[in-house]
């Protein structure tokens, strides 16, 4: 599924830890470039930390999964929203009611949306390896070196590659490993 267009003569290995929204959009886009891509996921089964947590597709999302072929997938899942009522949170008190510009929708190339996060990440992981990404699940990284670009797995393998992305979220091993070197 590489896209023509965006193929490159490097290519390069990527290895991406976390299978969120953020790891799986890297992977499905390094392989539309025609990267080779490996992503380390914790969870045995895409979205089972998902359940029941709602996801907001803004027009800047939902333009790029449409620009990659992806509106039926996205539509088969996420429900078109036209307003959202908004309450304080400490009150309930309702404040009223925002209605989606259709100018706004118009230059952004996009759609507002909802839907479950769960189902999100399971389409996109289904794109990803569809599009040739391996997706190693039930897979932890306890380490980064960042200088031999390796990360050693909770089995005590270690794999290396070209560039490391950590896409495993706000408490995951990466981003306070970069915060503690700040």
């Amino acid at each position: 599924f590489p896209c023509p267009s965006k193929q490159t003569k490097l290519i390069i290995d990527f290895l991406i830890i976390g299978a969120g929204v953020s790891g799986l959009s890297c992977a499905i886009a390094l392989r539309r470039a025609s990267h080779r891509v490996v992503v380390v996921e914790r969870e045995k089964e895409i979205g089972q930390s998902d359940v029941g947590r709602g996801v907001r597709l803004p027009p800047n999302l939902s333009k790029i999964l449409y620009r990659w072929n992806l509106k039926s997938e996205v539509s088969a899942f996420a429900a078109k929203s036209k307003q959202i009522q908004i309450y304080r949170l400490d009150t309930g008190d309702r404040l009223g009611d925002h209605y989606w510009d259709d100018e706004v929708l118009r230059e952004t190339q996009g759609e507002f949306l909802f839907g479950h996060l769960a189902d999100l990440r399971k389409m996109m992981y289904a794109v990803a390896v569809d599009q040739g990404a391996t997706v190693r699940l039930a897979t932890t990284a306890v380490s980064v070196d960042p200088e031999r670009h390796a990360v050693t797995l909770g089995s005590g393998e270690t794999l290396t590659a070209d560039v490391v992305i950590g896409a495993d979220g706000a408490f995951g091993l990466v981003r306070p490993m970069l915060l503690n070197e700040q």
